[in-house]
This record gives structure tokens, sequence and C-alpha cells, in this order.
């Protein structure tokens, strides 16, 4: 094992004949695999483990927790982070042109009415 973490588990393995490697981790459409860096499908060993069909041969086997709710909600977060710097563009501009170059705005001393 190389890196073990809770998002990421990478394995460096060597098979004498093709197998199946089966971890003790619970199987979740979250996670992916790669071997060599290219993505290979997670089977469901046992009804609940995750597990690859490797080859023959040295290997390295990457295992990376990527939920699609969590690109889901890095998207919704930029959008409202859009909308929200559109909307107080929107807004200043408005200020600015209601009260621009101080013509809006009424000083205290242009109110005094001579009679």
């Amino acid at each position: 094992m190389i890196e073990d973490g809770p998002s990421r588990i990478v394995l460096s393995v060597a098979m004498q004949t093709a197998g199946m490697i089966v971890l003790s981790d619970l199987w979740d459409v979250g996670w992916h695999a790669y071997l060599h860096g290219e993505e290979i499908p997670i089977l469901r060993a046992n009804h609940a483990l995750r597990g690859v069909v490797v080859s023959a041969g040295q290997s390295v086997v990457e295992f990376r927790y990527e939920p699609a709710s969590f690109a889901w909600g890095l998207g919704l977060a930029g959008f409202a982070a859009i909308a929200l710097l559109i909307w107080a563009a929107v807004a200043l501009r408005g200020l600015r042109q209601r009260h621009g170059d101080g013509h809006g705005l009424v000083d205290a001393k242009e109110q005094e009415v001579v009679a």
C-alpha cells in the first residue's frame, strides 16, 4: 500500500496471473478506480465491497472518492458567486446612475431657502 487516505488509496501490486483485487471498504458509486492513470470499472464484490480486475504483472491501482454531489455542489456554488457578482455590479451601477457625480445628493447648505 503506497497511500491510504479517506478519499484516496494507492496500491502497488505484483500479480502472477490476472485476478481481482478486493478492498474491505464498502462499495459506493462515488469511488473511481485507475490503473496506470486510466479509469477502470469498479465491481461489487460479495455484494458490498469494491474490487477491480488487474492483469498479470506489476501495476499501480488508485482508488479516488469523487462523488458527483461534490461536483454539483462546486458548480452551484460557482454559479451563486457569479450571480452575486452580477447583482452587485447592477446594484452599484444603479446607485451611480441615481447619485452619479453628486447631482442626486443634496447638501444640507443647499436646502436652506432664503425667504
